[in-house]
């Protein structure tokens, strides 16, 4: 089991570094069940297992957005991003790990909807991971080190 000592909030990196955090966001998230096959040789009967991996996929309601960070977000819609779920930085009790971190596809960016209505000011994100995922503590930041010039 996995302690996170606090939970805040998420964060957003985009591959040119531009970062949104997502102050007054929940997220909701699951870890899809393997898709397992068993199959059988027609020559010699010989059978084997195909794991296709552990995804990690979700939504974001994301509240209190202004119309210039929905029209970013918006504009992210099917981009590989990077996204701390629980927020960012080191775990206090363990001073060796850090908060997790996955990479994944937006794929959808709406506006939040409710009983037939739209708000202005706030939007639902999905997502789904890039590869098979196992939520576990990070060993670095997960921010990329930019060489010195």
């Amino acid at each position: 089991m996995i302690l996170i000592p606090e939970i805040k909030s998420p964060v957003i990196r985009t591959q040119d570094n531009t970062t949104y955090t997502l102050s007054k966001a929940s997220v909701d998230y699951d870890i899809d069940i393997p898709d397992i096959e068993v199959i059988k040789s027609v020559v010699n009967g010989d059978q084997a297992i195909i794991n296709r991996g552990d995804y990690f996929n979700g939504s974001i309601d994301y509240f209190g957005i202004s119309k210039n960070d929905y029209i970013g977000i918006k504009a992210l819609q099917g981009s590989i991003v990077r996204l701390w779920p629980f927020g960012t930085g080191l775990i206090p009790q363990d001073t060796s790990s850090y908060y997790p971190y996955v990479d994944v596809i937006l794929t959808s960016i709406q506006p939040y909807h409710r009983n037939k209505k739209y708000y202005i000011d706030a939007c639902i994100i999905n997502f789904v991971s890039v590869h098979p995922y196992s939520l576990t503590l990070a060993s670095d930041t997960g921010v990329p080190e930019v060489p010195e010039q």
